[in-house]
C-alpha cells in the first residue's frame, strides 16, 4: 500500500507480509527439570531483566520452539517489547514471538528498529482482564514504512551505530556506580572495626503504609510517596512509577514523612536497595520501605552503602520470611549488626562519594541526551529524512 505522506519509492507493509511469527511452547511448571539439566527457557522475564532466573527443559520438543544466538524475540503478553535473544540454545516459551524475516523484503535491522517505533501502537491494541496482550491477527495488520532494501540496509546501519553509542554510555555509567563499592571495600573492607547493631546507632527505624488503609486516595501531582521502584542504585529517584499523595494525606502519615539525611531501605520485594535522602521537600513512602533515621556520631553515606555489602546480605538472607513475598519486619532491621569506623574515616568516604555523585550527575544529563538524539534520529529514519 503506498501513502501520499511517504518518500518516492516507499510504501506500507503490515506485519503479517513481511515476516512470520512463530509462538513459544506453554511449558507446565511439571515439565521444569529440577536439576536444571537441558536447555534454558526463555520467558518474558528473561528478556525484561537478564538477572533473572531460567527454568530449563530436558526432553524433545518441537524445532520451531529452539532459539540460537541473534534470533528476534518480541513479548506480546502484558510486557510489549522488541528484543535480540544474545545467548546461546535455549527454547521459546509461550506469549513470545521468534520473528522469521522475509530477507528479500525487509532488512533485519531495520525491521529490529522500525518495530520499536510500533510499541504504542501495539499499547493501545492490547486487551485482556488478567494479563494484557495483543492478538496475533492484530499484531500482523500493523502497518510499517517500507522503504527499497538498500535505503533500509542504510538506516538500520545507521541506527545500529546510533544505539551502541547509547550502550557504551550505559555500561560508562555501571562501571562509576561500582567505583562507590570499590572505594568502600577499600576503606572498610576485612578491617577489624566494632560490630554494632543499627538499634543502638539510630534515633528512628520505622517505615510506611498504604493511604488507602486510612482511607485516603493517591492524588495526579503533590508530594512524592515513594515505593521500592523509586529506590535504585544508591538513588532516589522520584519520578520512577510516581504515585503521589495531597498534603492533608501527608499531615496524616506523620510517622513516614521524610527529613534530610534519612537512610531509606528496601524492606519488602527486592529487599536491601538503599539511599540517602539529599533534599528537604516533602515526600512520603510505603510500607515496602524502612527509615533509618542515625544519631549524630554516625555518618548516613557511609552507613547507606554499609547496608548494601555482602556482609549485610547475609544476614538478611538468614532473616527473610517468606509470606507472599520476601520481606524484613523492623525488628530484623534493628538488629542488623554494622562495623563502625572511626567517624573521621566515614566522613572522608562521604566525601568521595560527593565527587563521583558530581560526576555521574553529568553522565546521566549526557546519557539522556544521547536518548533524545537516538529518538530524533529514529523519527528522522522512519520519515525518509535520514538517507535517500
Amino acid at each position: 500500500m503506498k501513502s501520499k505522506l511517504l518518500p518516492k519509492g516507499w510504501e506500507l507493509k503490515k506485519f503479517g507480509e513481511i515476516a512470520d511469527f512463530v509462538n513459544g511452547r506453554a511449558f507446565k511448571p511439571s515439565e521444569w527439570d529440577k536439576q536444571k539439566k537441558g536447555l534454558p527457557i526463555v520467558r518474558i522475564q528473561n528478556l525484561t531483566n537478564s538477572k533473572k532466573p531460567h527454568n530449563f527443559f530436558n526432553s524433545t520438543t518441537g524445532s520451531k520452539y529452539l532459539l540460537d544466538k541473534g534470533d528476534i524475540l518480541i513479548s506480546w503478553s502484558a510486557s510489549l517489547g522488541i528484543f535480540r535473544w544474545n545467548k546461546g540454545k535455549a527454547l521459546l516459551n509461550q506469549h513470545i514471538f521468534k520473528v522469521k524475516i522475509k530477507k528479500d523484503i525487509i532488512d533485519e535491522n531495520y525491521f529490529f528498529y522500525v518495530v520499536q517505533t510500533k510499541i504504542d501502537e501495539m499499547k493501545l491494541r492490547v486487551h485482556g482482564s488478567t494479563m494484557k496482550h495483543i492478538t496475533k491477527g492484530q499484531f500482523e495488520r500493523i502497518e510499517i514504512p517500507l522503504p527499497p532494501l538498500p535505503i533500509q540496509k542504510q538506516i538500520g546501519l545507521i541506527l545500529e551505530k546510533a544505539e551502541r553509542l547509547k550502550e557504551r554510555r550505559r555500561k560508562t555509567n555501571e562501571e562509576t556506580n561500582k567505583i562507590i563499592q570499590n572505594i568502600f571495600y577499600e576503606m572498610f573492607g576485612e578491617k577489624d572495626y566494632r560490630i554494632i547493631k543499627l538499634k543502638y546507632i539510630t534515633e528512628v527505624i520505622t517505615k510506611g503504609t498504604t493511604p488507602t488503609t486510612y482511607g485516603y486516595d493517591y492524588v495526579v501531582k503533590g508530594i512524592p510517596f515513594l515505593r521500592v521502584e523509586n529506590i535504585n542504585n544508591g538513588k532516589i529517584n522520584y519520578s520512577v512509577g510516581s504515585k503521589f499523595i495531597d498534603i492533608k494525606t501527608h499531615d496524616f502519615l506523620k510517622r513516614s514523612q521524610l527529613r534530610k539525611n534519612d537512610i531509606l531501605f528496601t524492606i519488602a520485594g527486592a529487599i536491601g536497595r538503599s539511599a540517602v535522602v539529599n533534599k528537604n521537600s516533602p515526600a512520603n513512602i510505603n510500607q515496602a520501605i524502612a527509615i533509618i533515621r542515625l544519631k549524630k556520631n554516625i555518618n548516613q553515606e557511609y552507613l547507606s552503602n554499609a547496608l548494601t555489602t555482602t556482609y549485610i546480605k547475609k544476614q538478611i538472607n538468614r532473616m527473610i520470611v517468606q509470606v507472599a513475598q520476601s520481606n524484613l519486619s523492623l525488628t530484623q532491621v534493628s538488629n542488623l549488626s554494622v562495623p563502625v569506623p572511626p567517624i573521621e574515616l566515614q566522613n572522608k568516604f562521604a566525601e568521595q562519594v560527593e565527587k563521583i555523585k558530581s560526576i555521574k550527575k553529568y553522565q546521566q544529563k549526557s546519557e539522556q541526551e544521547i536518548n533524545t538524539l537516538f529518538d530524533a534520529l529514529m523519527q528522522k529514519a522512519f520519515k525518509g529524512e535520514l538517507v535517500s
